[in-house]
């Protein structure tokens, strides 16, 4: 609940990204990882308690700025920059 309450969905789909890349890769992680997807949009939607329009925006945007790449059904991920946007909390959230 900590983290829906405290994390904004940017944060959110960062900290769900590394968590999926630590999964498929264990605990150290390069400054690059390759990310193969397993949850559809929609998936991902559900389990982060958000709509799908919203999530496509935010892995847009990531997408744009080079946080990650797509290659198929696979992401490479700036490990460094998702854990940077993993602990950026919503400021909205302590007003």
């Amino acid at each position: 609940m900590e983290s829906i309450a405290l994390y904004d969905l940017r944060s959110l789909v960062a900290r769900f990204l590394l968590f999926a890349l630590r999964e498929q890769h264990g605990p150290a992680l390069s400054k690059r990882a390759v990310l193969r997807m397993v949850l559809n949009q929609s998936e991902l939607a559900s389990v982060l308690g958000a709509s799908r329009p919203k999530i496509n925006q935010v892995l847009q945007s990531m997408l744009t700025e080079g946080v990650l790449v797509r290659e198929g059904s696979s992401l490479t991920c700036d490990v460094p920059r998702l854990e940077e946007a993993a602990e950026a909390p919503d400021a909205s959230a302590f007003v």
